[in-house]
């Protein structure tokens, strides 16, 4: 099966952190790849983006399977977003 090379690059920049959060992930993979190549739709992989903690642990190991990253780096990702976007949190690196 085709990957998309972009999948390498998100699993070089998170490997380096350059990519911390879940969201920043769609700033270098379109998310119509990742809901092509992961079965969803454009609804809910958008909502993904905004709200990644409604993710089931499931769905974060096939993402982490699709990015070729271990799953625990997602799920820090995720954390970190979750963290920063709630109210009254300063923004955490």
């Amino acid at each position: 099966m085709y990957m998309d090379e972009r999948y390498g690059i998100v699993k070089d920049y998170i490997e380096q952190e350059k990519i911390l959060e879940f969201r920043d992930i769609f700033k270098y993979l379109p998310k119509t790849v990742l809901t092509k190549d992961w079965g969803s739709n454009n609804y809910r992989v958008t909502r993904f983006i905004e709200f990644p903690q409604q993710l089931s642990i499931e769905e974060i190991y096939e993402i982490a399977r699709l990015i070729n990253v271990s799953p625990d780096l997602l799920i820090s990702m995720i954390v970190r977003q979750f963290n920063n976007t709630m109210p009254g949190n300063k923004k955490r690196k």
